[in-house]
């Protein structure tokens, strides 16, 4: 019998804990089961679990009330703990490459290396008028703050298979003509929000946006929003929007930006994406991360704002890659 592989992408927020599980099928993943638990606010500040007993027992009972079975999870992190750096370095030949970018990387790093967990992905290795250099996009998070996360997860019961950034996962839950080009990624959260930069499916620019949430509202409810309050963000948005763009243009000449691509809060927001449309005067598209999933119909028909499970979801399909 053919053995289907089963994760759960899992994210841990300030106020909010998310999970999305899946099972391996062709050919969408199949989701099985998902489900949300809110945190108190206090309970995760600046990238810290200030009360890890509080965080172990919400996932106990999250992992009851939804019936998810797996105890495997994929974690995704995103806070002041966790830096993302794009960089050209001396390209070496691949059998010294690890050593060699493991030994610049501290240049280009704002923490000591030896503090943080390190990875990298070498996302161009052809730049124009460089034939020496590549890209290289360094991944790095605070070794104690990783810790504390993963003793959380085990607390609970589960196992930590992998960790990734949120941010770098969010490619995943775009379909492969979404993924085609340029195109811009944001992901709205009440603490760090995120633009990613995504060249033909992969992520080549990752940055942390301007805008806070946390600054407008304190519950989850939107109703609270009054237009000011989507003016001031929508400038802020645009902005960082702007400056993005640029930036990439100084270092790939002539690239078009084909569409921008939103998930989290506010993404159901209608008087937010209207407002950001006619500011930015191009299209941003809400995304649907259950859109890339079967049977998920039935299981999501109540949920109001399918992009707040995006980063769980992708989290979870980037979990399944490679199993069988």
């Amino acid at each position: 019998m053919l053995f289907h592989k089963k994760i759960a992408g899992l994210e841990i927020s300030p106020g909010q804990i998310r999970v999305v599980e899946l099972t391996k099928v062709s050919p969408k993943p199949k989701l099985i089961n998902l489900g949300s638990a809110a945190l108190p606010v206090d309970v995760i500040k600046d990238g810290l679990i200030k009360d890890p007993d509080v965080v172990s027992e919400a996932l106990k009972k999250l992992w009851r009330e939804t019936g998810i079975k797996t105890k495997d999870v994929l974690l995704g992190l995103n806070n002041q703990y966790v830096v993302v750096r794009v960089a050209n370095m001396p390209k070496s030949d691949p059998s010294q490459r690890d050593k060699t970018i493991r030994y610049q990387a501290q240049e280009y790093l704002p923490v000591p290396v030896n503090s943080v967990e390190l990875d990298y992905l070498v996302i161009d290795e052809d730049l124009s008028g460089k034939p020496n250099e590549m890209k290289v996009m360094l991944v790095a998070g605070g070794k104690n703050m990783i810790q504390d996360h993963v003793n959380v997860i085990r607390k609970a019961g589960l196992r930590v298979m992998d960790i990734d950034v949120s941010a770098l996962v969010l490619p995943k839950i775009l379909t492969s003509d979404q993924k085609t080009g340029t195109n811009i990624f944001v992901n709205l959260c009440r603490d760090i929000s995120v633009l990613v930069i995504i060249s033909n499916g992969r992520p080549v620019l990752v940055r942390n946006m301007s805008v806070k949430l946390s600054k407008y509202f304190t519950t989850d409810s939107l109703d609270e929003l009054k237009d000011e309050d989507i003016s001031s963000m929508v400038q802020s948005m645009s902005g960082d929007i702007i400056a993005s763009v640029n930036y990439y243009n100084d270092n790939y000449p002539g690239a078009y930006v084909n569409g921008i691509y939103m998930t989290g809060m506010l993404s159901q927001h209608e008087r937010f994406i209207q407002t950001m449309n006619d500011d930015l005067g191009i299209h941003l598209t809400p995304v649907n991360p259950f859109e890339m999933l079967a049977d998920s119909l039935n299981k999501t028909a109540d949920i109001k704002n399918p992009g707040e499970y995006g980063i769980a979801t992708g989290l979870a399909i980037r979990g399944l890659e490679g199993t069988q």
